[in-house]
């Protein structure tokens, strides 16, 4: 009779243990897999963004944001390692750094993109005051500083990129006003026009 119960809890231990430890199994999977897919969302994310944010860096930058922007690189880099050698929580760490990065490079970039804007802004009006009858011309350097004061509103609001995508509308606005007129856009601003294009100027 003693071996007999004794038999039974080791049974019902064995019940007990196994259906706790499958479980145990499938969380760890289920959490590998989540991490995997945090891991591969922020890679293709963070690998878009750096893209973009190569643009302004190459074109507005000053030689702080050139550094930062290489240690951007190198975050990116490492993330990729991780995921690769299957190490998504350290893969995650690795983007989410770099996302804090990019947020203040952009902070960087909007207060330039401001400033070069608004100057940008009035010596084309100045530039093109004749020609201030045409209510084309005069739309355009509307809402040329429209949009830079839209841009101004987002910095203030903490939302750097979305400043640098408003200056780049802001100055497009304004340098077409160059073509109503049936002028070329000055030598000065063919950096601008590249950027405008998401394009490095060389």
């Amino acid at each position: 009779m003693f071996f007999q119960d004794r038999e039974q809890s080791l049974w019902l231990k064995a019940w007990l243990i196994v259906p706790a430890f499958v479980l145990m199994i499938l969380l760890t999977v289920q959490a590998a897999a989540s991490n995997l897919s945090d891991a591969s969302s922020l890679r293709k994310r963070c690998e878009k963004e750096l893209t973009l944010l190569e643009v302004p860096i190459k074109n507005f930058g000053d030689e702080t944001d050139m550094e930062e922007f290489k240690k951007a690189e190198k975050l990116i880099k490492l993330a990729r390692v991780k995921v690769i050698q299957s190490k998504y929580p350290e893969a995650i760490k690795k983007y989410n750094e770099y996302l804090v990065l990019q947020h203040n490079l952009y902070k960087s970039l909007a207060a330039k993109y401001a400033a070069r804007t608004e100057n940008l802004n009035d010596a084309v009006a100045e530039d093109l005051v004749d020609h201030i009858d045409n209510k084309k011309v005069e739309e355009y350097i509307r809402l040329a500083n429209r949009n830079l004061k839209d841009a101004k509103s987002e910095m203030v609001n903490k939302h750097y990129k979305n400043t640098v995508e408003m200056c780049r509308l802001a100055k497009n606005y304004a340098l077409s006003a160059y073509k109503l007129v049936g002028k070329d856009v000055p030598d000065d601003y063919k950096r601008d026009l590249a950027d405008n294009d998401n394009r490095i100027f060389k």
